[in-house]
């Protein structure tokens, strides 16, 4: 997974919050990445203020809301899961 900006998109500035480096493209701050290994390595070579600005603009860019779906998927797995640990407490007290 490399990430480049398409040539017809403007970059983005300073005001980014990343001093620039989310709107350079990859040719002009790294290597590209395509695994987490790489990325974690690129990671660990950045100061802490570029750590802390890219930690901050990657949350910024996180959807972490459910769908329905997943939020019921989520109530089920938890249900199915619960049941399981009363038939458990049941069967030891049983015994």
């Amino acid at each position: 997974m490399s990430v480049t900006a398409p040539p017809d998109i403007p970059l983005a500035s300073d005001g980014d919050g990343l001093g620039g480096l989310a709107g350079r493209r990859q040719s002009d701050y790294s290597a590209p990445m395509s695994t987490v290994t790489e990325i974690k390595r690129a990671v660990s070579k950045l100061p802490p203020r570029k750590k802390l600005a890219l930690a901050r603009w990657l949350q910024n860019h996180m959807d972490d809301r459910l769908n329905d779906n997943e939020l019921m998927t989520v109530a089920a797995e938890g249900a199915r899961a619960l049941d399981r640990r009363e038939a458990e407490c049941a069967k030891r007290q049983a015994r």
